[in-house]
């Protein structure tokens, strides 16, 4: 359980991390596509990881 929460935790601190670095940069609509993309398939292969938990 301990670890379910740190890796919530985790996750959720790249993302923010993430979104301020994609909204510091201006100008770079590409870039933050392929950054949601990207959050995206983290996040379908993080819901695939939990599956096989339960």
């Amino acid at each position: 359980m301990i670890v379910f929460l740190v890796v919530i935790i985790v996750i959720a601190a790249i993302a923010a991390a993430w979104m301020l670095i994609a909204g510091a940069v201006p100008g770079e609509a590409e870039r933050r596509a392929s950054d949601e993309e990207q959050m995206k398939a983290c996040s379908r292969m993080h819901e695939k990881q939990m599956k096989k938990r339960k």
